[in-house]
């Protein structure tokens, strides 16, 4: 099997070459295509199936036939289940496909899917009931079309809307950045950004947790505070581990030791002990309201979420790098609830690390603008880090004041933020 795709990721073609025959898929934002033949093409509640059939043209070529599949998808999207529940889902799995049967004009169910946490399909459920469009070829003018029951159809997508790839026996989810066994719960590839999770292997899928965490890509989500939490994770582990192997319980009394200094020593361990779980539990904490903040401005705001995720500057000698924007959750109170950092190396005109740091307050809202307004930020130091850096030297004043609304470090921040806050009343209408 051989993929193409473009510089962004985005898949163009795929070749499947078998013993004796080669598949050819074309992928066109959407629209894809079989043997150079039209199969389907989205819609916003599902996908277009298409036949050829029809009325025969003048030239003498056949037409095409289309007809609207809707699907009932769930909340098992991109994002953990918490956020999930109130936002609209992007990557749903794809439960029920259903459509109107030409011939009785009555709502039939194509396909059924019922997953495990993993993304395996049930399959006793759903035998014998896949159904698919076909033209009734006895018909001169070709243009009746049926339901009929079918082992396969050219439509794929399913768990978390991705293309499930069954040639050649793989069995696989093709998740863009790398390919998803479902029955193994595990990536066929070395994650890219391996890096990034350390405590982790490289294969595993959503922390071996699908249930909390789920990775859209095999890529990296913006979150600042998921080393961290890695990190409180091991030294608790650790320190219980000690504990374990050396007390039989956390509630022991004076009595139960030799004497007054073995006592302590244990009081000792198990402050110790103590003080590692509230730091764990702070950690997942900020972990978890870092996560909301970037979940809510993407529900909110996909495009202005893209813009950041692949945010790139230029330094002194016109060299482009990739800028990170790495969010965690501090104390930011005398900031207004969010503010950023950044250095900048005069000589070379390079971020440092490549990396803006933006910390938000705890108790982040899907209401509020604050990450729009620090993305504005980032998105105007992008787009000239010194000059940026220079003029926000002598800048003192509120970013809220109107008297500095089209100042060089506010315009654009102001411009983020604004734009959210419109963009979030048309989300509550629409998710009401």
């Amino acid at each position: 099997m051989i993929k193409d795709e473009n510089a962004a990721g985005q898949k163009l073609k795929k070749t499947v070459v078998y013993s004796d025959s080669i598949k050819i898929v074309d992928y066109l934002d959407g629209f894809q295509y079989a043997g150079g033949e039209l199969n389907f093409f989205p819609h916003p509640e599902g996908y277009v199936s298409v036949k050829r059939g029809g009325r025969t043209a003048p030239d003498g070529s056949q037409g095409y036939v289309f007809n609207y599949v809707f699907n009932y998808t769930d909340h098992l999207d991109e994002r953990n289940q918490s956020i999930a529940l109130i936002e609209v889902c992007e990557r749903s799995s794809v439960r029920v496909s259903y459509s109107k049967d030409p011939r009785t004009n009555q709502l039939k169910i194509l396909e059924e899917n019922h997953y495990y946490p993993f993304g395996l399909k049930h399959s006793v459920y759903a035998a014998g009931r896949l159904k698919d469009f076909e033209v009734d070829s006895s018909n001169p003018e070709g243009e009746h079309v049926f339901l009929t029951p079918v082992t396969k159809t050219e439509y794929q997508y399913k768990y978390n809307s991705f293309e499930y790839q069954d040639e050649l026996g793989l069995n696989w989810y093709d998740y863009m950045a790398r390919n998803y066994d479902p029955a193994l719960g595990r990536w066929m590839n070395v994650d890219p950004l391996a890096e990034v999770s350390r405590r982790w292997s490289a294969y595993t899928y959503g922390f071996n947790n699908p249930i909390i965490y789920v990775d859209p890509d095999g890529m990296e989500v913006i979150n600042g505070d998921q080393v961290k939490m890695e990190e409180a994770q091991a030294e608790f582990d650790q320190i219980s581990e000690d504990f374990s192997g050396k007390y039989a319980s956390t509630n022991l009394k004076n009595k139960d030791f030799s004497n007054k200094d073995e006592f302590k020593q244990y009081k000792s361990d198990r402050s110790e002990l103590k003080q590692a779980e509230k730091s764990l539990k702070r950690a997942e904490s900020n972990f978890q309201n870092t996560e909301n903040a970037i979940n809510y401005f993407k529900a909110v705001d996909p495009k202005g979420f893209e813009q950041m995720d692949n945010l790139t500057y230029k330094n002194k000698a016109g060299e482009e790098n990739t800028l990170d924007i790495i969010v965690t959750t501090g104390d930011a109170s005398n900031y207004g609830g969010a503010m950023n950092s950044f250095a900048v190396i005069s000589t070379t005109g390079n971020i440092r690390n490549n990396e803006i740091n933006v910390t938000i307050s705890r108790g982040y809202s899907m209401g509020s603008d604050k990450l729009a307004h620090e993305f504005g930020h980032g998105f105007a130091i992008a787009r000239d880090p010194i000059t940026y850096k220079e003029a926000s030297k002598n800048a003192s004043h509120s970013c809220q004041d109107p008297k500095y609304r089209n100042h060089h470090i506010t315009v654009d921040a102001m411009d983020w933020q604004d734009r959210y806050n419109s963009l979030y009343k048309q989300y509550k209408k629409e998710n009401k």
